[in-house]
């Protein structure tokens, strides 16, 4: 496990059991393809860190967990 999995698992810890169970599947099935490329973008005053290119895009995860569905942003 590399430093940005434990990473991902700590952050992944605070979400609701429902939306753990998805992004943590999601991510696996990323990691088997081969399509995430983890990267972390580490900055004392911004709460968004970037997690991975994708083919299409980078998306952004931020560290606000209180709406699940704005967390994950797509860049194109």
């Amino acid at each position: 496990m590399t430093a940005i999995d434990s990473q991902l698992i700590q952050e992944i810890q605070h979400l609701p059991l429902i939306y753990k169970k998805h992004l943590l599947e999601y991510i696996h099935l990323l990691y088997k393809n081969n399509l995430l490329l983890t990267k972390e973008v580490g900055q004392s005053k911004n709460k968004e860190r970037e997690i991975g290119f994708f083919p299409k895009g980078t998306f952004i995860l931020s560290n606000d967990f209180d709406a699940p569905l704005g967390d994950f942003t797509e860049y194109m």
